[in-house]
């Protein structure tokens, strides 16, 4: 081609002329220069994970969004990724500081929204079984296969396949003292396909967006409304990637 033309309405808006082209070559390191009498944003980085005890190896972790950290006999289980990208890990980070001899082998994800699988590459990166629902496959698998150009994380670095396990009915994890129970409850109105926890001897569940819990604390059955677009009512308490309840 040597030319484009434009037209809206049958009027002529925009004639291109290419006067030449050349392939296979590299714009110069200078196109990408940070123009003058600006400076770059420093990357973001998440606070650390803050850890409330919920029970015996039951851990609630608040880094800008909870995760669920469950202690085995021989492995870690998270149950939510922290919600930001770019390969943020203060929840893997945290759970090696306390548990330096077990290893993060699962994470559960509640279901495929960003600010509740945002984090994930972390995961995929250290090469951490991902517990989901089967159609959220191959999201996450186009998630795992994208790059950071400007600020690499791991899973850039060292790109690595995600290792699934689907759970459609119930999933329990239990070395004989302690027990999680991962649930799929099909379809709600917030998304198709959602999972949730439970841990029968605290008799506590985990979840993720089925309630909206406003400042108040009194619990709204609404989750069939999008709230500015991230499923949450406005409110201190109310961005939470999940909400934990005893029941």
């Amino acid at each position: 081609p040597t030319g484009r033309q434009t037209r809206r309405g049958g009027d002529l808006i925009e004639d291109v002329k290419y006067t030449e082209v050349r392939f296979n070559t590299k714009p110069a390191d200078t196109a990408f220069a940070r123009p003058e009498g600006y400076e770059e944003l420093p990357v973001f980085t998440p606070p650390p994970a803050k850890e409330t005890k919920l029970g015996e190896g039951v851990y609630l972790f608040e880094s800008g969004a909870n995760s669920l950290v469950v202690e085995f006999d021989t492995y870690v289980v998270v149950v939510e990724p922290n919600a930001f990208g770019r390969g943020p890990k203060p929840t893997i980070n945290k759970a090696r500081e306390m548990f330096p001899s077990k290893p993060v082998k699962y994470v559960v994800v509640t279901h495929h929204h960003d600010d509740h699988s945002g984090g994930l590459r972390s995961y995929v990166a250290e090469g951490v079984t991902v517990v989901t629902t089967a159609a959220n496959q191959k999201y996450f698998e186009r998630m795992a296969a994208s790059n950071f150009t400007l600020f690499p994380d791991d899973q850039t670095r060292a790109p690595r396949k995600p290792l699934f396990e689907f759970v459609s009915g119930k999933r329990t994890f239990t070395d004989g003292k302690q027990t999680l129970e991962v649930i799929g409850i099909g379809p709600s109105p917030h998304a198709a396909e959602m999972l949730v926890v439970y841990l029968p001897k605290e008799k506590l569940i985990f979840q993720g967006d089925l309630e909206s819990l406003p400042p108040v604390n009194n619990v709204c059955v609404r989750n069939d409304v999008a709230f500015f677009g991230i499923d949450h009512p406005s409110g201190p308490s109310a961005y939470d990637a999940a909400v934990h309840e005893r029941v």
